[in-house]
């Protein structure tokens, strides 16, 4: 049990070689230690697939069920979701079970429920990025774009050199007519911006920006 232990640990950690080289290493290998060594052969480094076999033998692997809470969020998140329940239940002491399950419902676009999901969490991990990221765009959806504004300007103190986030603080001020906060933050998201990368982006801020100038100069917007 134990080196089938460390043999799940080495693969849940991407390590497929070093989990290979423990399975080998037991004297009297059973079906189990047959199963997951050829999971591990037939898919190389962690999957959503490796993973979700790697459940069929042990149900109840909440580590596992924690990495197919993350894997699985992009390809089909009502199944993330899923994962993400049912590692909370396992293990409800860890909070990442609980910051995927959040990041899933805004994968679903259940933002309000993110919302409530995400902002509990930052009264237990106020620091944590992933979290504020997550709900800086379910605020964002839900058009409360008061709170979005603090969140992205939480995350621009924090990694100051993410465009995107400048992007969405601009929008966000432009919303909330303040619209010399917003202008400043177009021009810093101009500046930072990657040209291939941001290429939606940058189009419709250089459509607005002109616009924003003249309205600034005709006295719109709320006054600071």
């Amino acid at each position: 049990p134990g080196k089938m232990l460390l043999a799940r640990a080495y693969y849940l950690n991407d390590n497929a070689n070093e989990a290979i080289n423990v399975l080998r290493s037991i004297e009297k290998p059973d079906k189990d230690v047959s199963a997951l060594l050829e999971i591990i052969r037939s898919n190389g480094n962690m999957s959503v697939e490796s993973l979700e076999k790697m459940l069929e033998t042990n149900p109840s692997d909440s580590y596992a069920l924690g990495k197919l809470c993350i894997a699985a969020r992009t390809i089909d998140p009502q199944k993330a979701l899923e994962y993400c329940e049912r590692a909370l239940i396992l293990d409800k002491e860890n909070i990442n079970h609980a910051i995927g399950y959040g990041a899933a419902l805004v994968q679903l676009k259940r933002y309000g429920a993110a919302a409530a999901v995400l902002t509990n969490l930052l009264k237990h991990s106020p620091e944590n990025y992933t979290i504020h990221a997550n709900l800086a765009t379910a605020l964002f959806q839900m058009d409360n774009f008061e709170a979005a504004k603090n969140e992205y300007s939480w995350i621009i103190a924090k990694e100051p050199e993410i465009p995107i986030a400048y992007y969405f603080l601009a929008i966000s001020h432009d919303r909330l007519q303040e619209y010399a906060d917003a202008l400043q933050n177009y021009r810093e998201f101009r500046d930072r911006a990657d040209p291939d990368d941001n290429m939606l982006e940058i189009e419709k801020v250089d459509l607005r920006i002109p616009i924003l100038i003249d309205q600034i100069k005709r006295g719109k917007g709320k006054k600071k």
